[in-house]
């Protein structure tokens, strides 16, 4: 069966036919429309959703378009405020898992292992923690995690870069995403195209789709190549960290909230205009209105005249009713220290009774909740707020819980720290800083599956609290049933980490140190028991 011409653009003829008759179906009785077939689109009612888009996206006004909503929308701001701190925190720690039956397959014993993961863990801990992991050496490589993560999901992407000095240390450095351009009017592209390339949105990538070079703009409309893997090691010495990305064949990333943009400056404008009509209605607490019979004095000039002449009291013209009326207004001011006006005739004086939009808590409430979760934050979380329900407060704690652990493993972790990971292991085990028995001849020999075994590792960071640990502790223990009573749900080093504490293994040698010298500080007053 051939399908019809036009039935192979999209959208190009809305006025077409979309169904035809379909040859293979012929029953004795003739064509019947049983027989019909049409092509669907999605569209269920015709010309009803209109024609279809095949966004290419504009990366570069995107991205600036992310920074503006992070500078003027507090609920931008708030919300990667609240995702850098719960995902990164003050940093992820190397926890050094290394597969032991592939690496005891090839001869390296139990203890060796033991002693590469102690040894492993204690220097890649002092290296990110150092400033002398970083490039510029402003920061540590925790806060560079926490700076690309932000610049990952506000713009798109941003591209790591891994550099080693003169004296063989690793040091990571990040570059904005918007410097990553297409080399206009360069000899570039040709070059690309010898090697059988072709660059795309400042990157260049081979037959495969794989990133061979990035190519970075300076000031000066110069541009330099970076080569993406190291020309001897064949390491991953280069490459973007995404945020999201929109279709397979992308070679950069999207905002997070891209989706919400519009959406997000619509509501910052809708609450500035709310509070800023409640502002101008508050410069007006009252107003004097007159009737027919005012003679249109202002109530308040006595007040007015008396100020601009030093105190002195403007005496009225003729002695009436009206002017009692004010002497007994002064003396009751006096007496009350409150301010009460004698009203000329025919005028009142009404209270400015303002009212808010009623609807602006529930609608811009409504908003905020949609916006934070196309972030993938609760906003009990993101706004601090947990006055529902313990099933409903928990409910939203583990949804968060789920997310940070899927945002560290694949943003984080495969994107920032493994990729810095895997090139400072092997610097140090080439340098014999590292004892790792049976690496480098992996390394030599392209052994990829000992070279994994080794590398094999999580990070880690803080957990979520639990609002009820004891809660929670319970019901496990009755999944488990009676035989299970005295199996440990979890580790001194997990309980270290939950309370943020510090490392387990330095806690148990001061303990140990304490216990040792606790004796000195026992009083006599014990009563020989060894209490204090």
């Amino acid at each position: 069966m051939k399908i019809p011409f036009f039935n192979l653009y999209i959208g190009a003829r809305r006025d077409s036919p979309k169904s035809y008759y379909s040859g293979g179906l012929r029953r004795s009785s003739g064509w019947s429309a049983s027989n019909m077939t049409a092509v669907y689109d999605g569209e269920k009612t015709p010309y009803e959703m209109g024609n279809p888009y095949n966004f290419e996206l504009d990366y570069y006004t995107m991205r600036a378009r992310g920074w503006e909503a992070f500078l003027n929308t507090d609920v931008v701001q708030n919300a990667i405020h609240k995702y850098c701190l719960w995902i990164v925190g003050s940093g992820l720690k190397l926890q050094s898992d290394p597969n032991d039956i592939i690496l005891n397959k090839k001869g390296i014993t139990s203890q060796d292992i033991d002693n590469f993961t102690r040894d492993v863990e204690a220097n890649f801990r002092i290296f990110s923690n150092s400033k002398f992991s970083t490039y510029s050496q402003n920061y540590d490589m925790h806060t560079v995690a926490a700076e690309s993560l932000k610049n990952a999901i506000i713009s798109g992407d941003v591209l790591c870069l891994l550099r080693v000095t003169d004296d063989e240390r690793v040091v990571i450095d990040i570059i904005d995403g918007h410097h990553v351009q297409n080399p206009l009017m360069s000899d570039y592209y040709a070059e690309a195209a010898d090697r059988g390339n072709k660059i795309k949105e400042g990157v260049e990538i081979d037959r495969k789709g794989r990133h061979v070079a990035y190519y970075v703009a300076s000031d000066d409309m110069k541009y330099q190549r970076i080569p993406a893997y190291g020309e001897q090691s064949g390491q991953r010495m280069a490459w973007l960290m995404y945020g999201r990305r929109y279709k397979i064949d992308s070679v950069r990333g999207m905002s997070y909230f891209s989706a919400v943009l519009e959406n997000a400056s619509k509501l910052d404008r809708y609450k500035d205009a709310t509070v800023g009509t409640a502002e101008e209605n508050a410069k007006i607490p009252y107003s004097i209105e007159h009737n027919q019979y005012s003679d249109g004095e202002n109530p308040m000039i006595n007040q007015l005249a008396q100020t601009m002449s030093d105190g002195k009291g403007v005496a009225p013209e003729t002695e009436t009713d009206y002017a009692d009326a004010a002497v007994l207004a002064a003396k009751i001011a006096k007496q009350t220290s409150k301010y009460v006006y004698n009203m000329p005739r025919g005028a009142t004086i009404k209270r400015n009774e303002f009212k808010a939009d009623n609807q602006f808590k529930d609608f811009f409430l409504t908003n905020i909740d949609i916006f934070y979760a196309t972030l993938g934050i609760p906003a009990e979380v993101a706004l601090d707020k947990f006055g529902g329900s313990y099933s409903s407060s928990r409910a939203a704690l583990k949804s968060w819980e789920y997310n940070m652990f899927v945002s560290r493993t694949n943003i984080l972790q495969k994107q920032f720290y493994s990729p810095i990971y895997n090139v400072w292991m092997d610097v140090n085990v080439f340098n014999n800083k590292i004892n790792a028995p049976g690496y480098l001849e992996a390394l030599m020999m392209g052994d990829v599956m000992t070279l994994e075994a080794y590398r094999n590792c999580r990070f880690i960071g803080a957990t979520v609290p639990h609002i009820d640990p004891e809660k929670e502790v319970k019901a496990e223990r009755a999944k488990l049933g009676d035989k299970f009573d005295s199996v440990p749900l979890t580790t001194a080093e997990q309980s270290c980490e939950n309370l943020n504490t510090g490392d387990f293994e330095n806690i148990s040698k001061k303990t140990k140190y304490e216990k040792d010298i606790a004796p000195d500080f026992v009083t006599a007053d014990d009563g020989g028991d060894g209490s204090v």
